[in-house]
């Protein structure tokens, strides 16, 4: 079963590579993780920085039975650095540690 995903730019042109990334590893989670009913992606620049490059914003949200999961990478959070790749990759591996989490919690019960 084909998991539904929605891809989110705002203010922000997403490049062919990068939406095709970005579909292939929201496709691993849900290969990784079969409970997972639907998964979004958003995309944006908060702010424009003329000298400084773009930083982005990926936030993730991640609809499992019971509950929604939601990873938000930000500009000037600890370890990101600046890109678009580095953003969504960042906030993918978030999920997946997440989702991880989230199962662990559910074989306890």
């Amino acid at each position: 079963m084909e998991i539904p995903l929605e891809i989110i730019s705002r203010d922000v042109r997403l490049p062919e590579a990068a939406e095709t990334e970005i579909r292939g590893k929201a496709e691993k989670l849900g290969k990784a993780f079969s409970k997972i009913q639907n998964i979004r992606v958003v995309v944006e620049v908060p702010h424009r920085h003329q000298h400084k490059g773009n930083h982005y914003k990926v936030g993730i949200y991640v609809l499992v039975p019971g509950q929604e999961l939601v990873v938000n990478r930000e500009p000037g959070d600890e370890g990101l650095s600046e890109g678009l790749r580095p953003a969504y990759l960042t906030a993918f591996q978030s999920m997946q540690r997440k989702l991880h989490a989230y199962a662990d919690k559910r074989r306890k019960v």
